[in-house]
């Protein structure tokens, strides 16, 4: 009985000597966790006064063809049907738990990524769209994308994410100088 005894005593002063050990401060900002930040994709709509859709390449209206988008210092060429160099439909989920935000340019694409039923499916549009993705959403960034349309008309589209904390971040978008709403991602742009 007294072995028992001096049994439960040394494993009480175990678990006692283990729970200390294993707290910490609320203050501690030295918490081990992985915040999964969402890469920043947006879809651009480009339309003229009346609707119509101007970024269709069979409409005689097309602006897709000369085009050209700058962001970051590099110059790009609106890339024509939304398969990337793997075969993989542009943008596509992965499998990982961790996303990691893969840049896959300017993309013309006729479809939305929608998750559906426990896995992402597509879903055809009626208007094409620049896609423009992705973009890292854990790093700070105050960058421009500037449009440039036929004519020499431009449309800047300005986005800001900085103040990463533990769960939240200040991200925002603005056209020309006008703030768009916090969570649209579809920004359509009247020439």
């Amino acid at each position: 009985m007294k072995k028992c005894s001096i049994l439960f005593w040394a494993m009480i002063a175990i678990l006692g000597v283990c729970s200390f050990a294993s707290c910490s401060s609320d203050d501690d900002d030295d918490t081990d966790y992985d915040v999964d930040w969402y890469p920043v994709e947006l879809y651009i709509t480009v339309k003229d006064m009346y609707g119509n859709d101007l970024l269709d390449t069979l409409s005689n209206s097309s602006v897709a063809e000369t085009m050209t988008a700058t962001f970051q210092g590099e110059t790009y060429h609106l890339r024509k049907g939304y398969i990337d160099e793997t075969g993989m439909p542009i943008p596509y989920a992965a499998t990982t738990r961790l996303y990691l935000s893969t840049w896959y340019g300017f993309c013309l694409v006729n479809h939305w990524l929608v998750w559906t039923n426990a896995r992402w499916d597509y879903v055809k549009t009626d208007d094409f769209m620049i896609y423009v993705g992705e973009i890292d959403g854990a790093q700070d960034m105050d960058e421009d994308i500037v449009l440039t349309f036929p004519g020499g008309v431009t449309h800047t589209i300005h986005y800001h994410c900085s103040d990463h904390k533990r769960l939240d971040c200040t991200r925002y978008f603005t056209l020309d100088g006008k703030r768009l709403d916090d969570k649209e991602r579809r920004i359509e742009i009247v020439l």
